[in-house]
């Protein structure tokens, strides 16, 4: 008997023990958790590791009411792009969080739906050159981690529609 202990497989197990409960169908997903009514009826933008990418692990998710993140710390491979390609025929959205131009993401950003810009971590002049060279691509921007009022100000002068942060919903 194998007495191995997996920490991968158990992540797994426990991901789809979270979901998956009751019958994996999305209806039944979206009624469980009642996702509409926790979002307002907006998509749920949800952080992703390479693994639940890969390992399709999120394929639990109602793919109307999900966009997928694609987190800033990972690389962009080949079996990572192809199954992103995957997961956009499957009706997933896609986003690449916290974005900064590097030519590796190059085919991410070719199926990304969304782009994140941090506002933490970018000035104005950044925030400019990365729309400007993106702005042949078919994505929408996303200001993210607009906190304040004038955060808010700055990003629709610098030409967001979207945004992301703690008082978005309650004061913007």
């Amino acid at each position: 008997m194998d007495m191995s202990y997996s920490f991968a497989a158990d992540r797994r197990r426990l991901f789809a023990a979270m979901v998956t409960l009751l019958p994996a169908s999305c209806s039944t997903i979206r009624c469980f958790f009642g996702l509409e009514k926790l979002t307002g009826g907006l998509p749920a933008f949800v952080n992703c590791t390479r693994e639940s990418l890969t390992e399709r692990l999120v394929d639990v998710l109602p793919t109307g009411m999900t966009v997928l993140e694609i987190l800033e710390d990972i690389e962009p491979t080949p079996d990572l792009i192809a199954t992103c390609h995957k997961l956009k025929v499957a009706g997933f959205r896609l986003a690449l969080d916290d974005f900064v131009w590097k030519p590796e993401l190059e085919p991410l950003v070719e199926i990304a739906d969304y782009i994140k810009i941090d506002f933490t971590l970018t000035g104005p002049a950044e925030r400019q050159k990365l729309i400007h060279r993106l702005s042949c691509k078919d994505v929408a921007f996303i200001a993210e981690k607009v906190e304040t009022q004038q955060e808010y100000e700055q990003a629709r002068k610098e030409g967001f529609t979207l945004f992301q942060g703690i008082t978005s919903a309650a004061r913007f």
